[in-house]
């Protein structure tokens, strides 16, 4: 499912001057629509390229500022381990980092469920306080626990 819609590439070319602050992403350059992706390329200060196929790591080796042939920084791309990748930042020399190994954290399904109950009955209640929440965001109860056992985020509407 790909959450990357046109109204996307607007957002990352204009949002600069708004200070919105964004993170995207993907998993291959093939999910980008090319208006999408050019936006993303020509507009985004900071990328990360974590381990990506030969397709991907030829395009993405233009982007890639270390000194070495594109060819070399090609190969790394396609032969990083798990948690490599390229920091890359515009108009400055890239350098490959480590990401520290940080496992899932072991939780009971049953506190997963309550959790995600807290979550979004503050969520509500945020925006109950703010006056833009319609009557499909009770606080508590069975159908707010359906929506969360569904994955279902209330529906949220802007006030008058």
């Amino acid at each position: 499912m790909t959450l990357a819609t046109p109204a996307f590439g607007a957002i990352i070319a204009e949002g600069r001057r708004f200070g919105l602050s964004l993170v995207l992403t993907h998993q291959n350059l093939a999910q980008l629509d090319p208006a999408l992706r050019q936006a993303i390329r020509n507009n985004v200060s900071i990328q990360l390229f974590f381990q990506t196929g030969s397709l991907d790591a030829g395009e993405l080796a233009c982007d890639v500022i270390t000194g070495e042939s594109r060819e070399h920084i090609r190969q790394t791309l396609i032969r990083q381990k798990v948690g490599e990748a390229f920091f890359v930042r515009r108009g400055e020399g890239s350098v490959q980092v480590r990401t520290l190994y940080s496992p899932d954290p072991k939780i009971e399904p049953g506190r997963l469920e309550e959790l995600k109950t807290q979550i979004l009955q503050r969520c509500c209640s945020l925006v109950v306080s703010h006056g833009s929440m319609d009557q499909d965001c009770p606080s508590a109860g069975p159908q707010r626990q359906k929506e969360v056992r569904h994955g279902k985020l209330p529906r949220v509407t802007k006030a008058n």
